[in-house]
């Protein structure tokens, strides 16, 4: 009878895993796409009001994206949906010899590759549209989370998904929530739903939700009229005090 080892065992279910998760992968230039996703956002920071400059390696990544077009979208939205059990991640602890924490934040971080990369597609993205406002009701947070991102990401490209990202600013995790706020300025217009929902989260508890439900009504300029009198008394909230300030200038220029 041949015997296997428990570490042999783990070893070869390892690796039929990682067959499992590239067999399919796309690549461009000779290059999986898994890689490139690791550069796209070096030196890139999603979700800040002035991004830096990107890396000569996230040029390169973005640019190979942007190459394959809606290509891309199906291992975009794979890498979004992935769900990563605990006995999975306890494996490739195990296997890759990192701490279980390491584990969960590399698949967090790629999530959030993931979302970025929708925006260096171009206009081929809005066909992930319908794929994506699906997502933002999964049950998994980290999912609603990363598709948010997404949506953000695609700026303009993303604009369909308004309805569906009104529902989010009123999901039960916070971060869903901050990062649906701050898609809904970047998708651009279709005002009158995203000012009245946002103008509803400035009264949220979380004091990001608030950040960026003003940042995104900032830049509504005077159709984000309605919310001036919850902006005004968030110039005394420490928190947004700044950011509230400055949605209010740009309402009354």
């Amino acid at each position: 009878m041949f015997l296997v080892s428990a570490g042999g065992l783990m070893l070869i279910v390892g690796v039929l895993f990682w067959r499992a998760i590239v067999r399919d992968e796309p690549s461009h230039g000779g290059v999986l796409l898994s890689l490139s996703l690791e550069n796209v956002t070096h030196g890139v920071a999603v979700m800040v009001d002035y991004p830096p400059e990107p890396a000569p390696e996230a040029k390169r990544a973005a640019e190979a994206f942007k190459e394959m077009g809606s290509k891309a979208i199906p291992y975009l939205i794979t890498v979004l949906k992935a769900r990563h059990g605990r006995f999975e991640r306890q494996l490739r602890s195990v296997l890759s010899r990192k701490p279980f924490w390491q584990i969960e934040l590399a698949d967090a971080s790629l999530k959030s590759h993931a979302a970025y990369a929708f925006g260096t597609i171009g206009s081929a993205a809005k066909a992930a549209v319908p794929q994506l406002s699906k997502l933002l009701m999964d049950s998994d947070a980290s999912i609603r989370l990363a598709t948010a991102r997404a949506l953000g990401c695609m700026r303009e490209n993303g604009n369909e998904a308004v309805p569906s990202l009104v529902v989010s600013l009123g999901d039960s995790d916070k971060s869903v929530r901050a990062a649906s706020a701050w898609a809904l300025g970047e998708v651009g217009p279709k005002p009158d739903a995203a000012v009245r929902a946002l103008a509803l989260a400035l009264d949220d508890p979380f004091w990001e939700v608030r950040y960026y439900a003003c940042l995104s009504l900032s830049k509504f300029d005077r159709e984000a009229a309605i919310a001036v009198p919850k902006l005004l008394n968030l110039t005394n909230d420490s928190a947004v005090s700044q950011v509230a300030l400055r949605a209010l200038i740009a309402i009354r220029r």
